[in-house]
């Protein structure tokens, strides 16, 4: 069915041919091979190369913060020699007594009281800071 398609297609020609009729005898009793216009192949781009020294997350969809839960419990930071944990059960305590509670809530830390003050750490990555300032994590 193709082949007499095409067949016809050749003998007939098509209304949009924009081939120029034959104007010699030789052309005449040539046989004209149509234009098949050619797809221009897309640009194939490289995968993103990943070196040892680059960071998963780079790579990976949104980078999901390194701190969990799991992760800051038992964590502890020192400001002018007040130690300050993220102990168990959420207890946020101060030279090993409770004063607060502590919750991670999207990219953030929240550490609140029954009274109704709250404060919050930013968390960038496996990094937390307060006001902008880096709070150093130890165990």
């Amino acid at each position: 069915m193709a082949v007499i398609v095409i067949g016809v297609w050749l003998v007939t020609g098509s209304k949009s041919d924009p081939t120029p009729e034959p104007s010699s005898p030789a052309a005449e009793n040539a046989v004209a091979t149509p234009q098949v216009p050619v797809a221009a192949e897309a640009p194939v781009t490289p995968p993103p190369v990943v070196t040892a020294s680059a960071p998963i997350a780079s790579v990976s969809a949104p980078a999901q913060p390194f701190i969990t839960e799991q992760s800051l419990t038992g964590a502890k930071y020192e400001v002018d020699k007040v130690v300050m944990e993220f102990a168990a059960d959420k207890k946020w305590t101060v030279n090993g007594e409770a004063k607060a509670m502590w919750a991670i809530e999207g990219n953030r830390v929240k550490i609140y009281d029954d009274k109704g003050e709250e404060h919050f750490l930013d968390i960038k990555g496996d990094k937390l800071s307060f006001e902008g300032q880096p709070v150093e994590l130890s165990r």
